[in-house]
């Protein structure tokens, strides 16, 4: 994974609150217990996969999550370069932020 600073970090921490809040009522509580436990050993990318596959999965997707916000994310923490759960989640993730999202 590609070096960061402590605020890079920080900000994907950030989004991945933001996300987790905008996405609460329609996440499982499985889905917010694991992805703030990989948050908590500091496993980002396993947090941000985790939480894109299952929102992949919502039939309610909110509107403020944008493609380019999710894209840039997702590639903040490699997951263009290696994933950990699903291996083809870049190419249906891409798929996904361009049919699902808006711009």
């Amino acid at each position: 994974m590609t070096e960061k600073t402590l605020n890079e970090w920080n900000d994907v921490l950030t989004q991945v609150n933001n996300i987790l809040s905008t996405c609460k009522p329609y996440l499982s509580d499985e889905t917010i217990t694991a992805v703030r436990h990989y948050l908590d050993h500091d496993e980002y990318e396993m947090a941000v996969e985790g939480l894109f596959i299952d929102i992949m999965q919502l039939t309610v997707i909110p509107d403020s999550l944008s493609s380019k916000m999710c894209i840039d994310l997702a590639k903040s923490v490699d997951l263009d370069k290696e994933v950990v759960f699903l291996n083809d989640f870049w190419e249906i993730f891409l798929a996904f932020c361009h049919d699902k999202l808006k711009p």
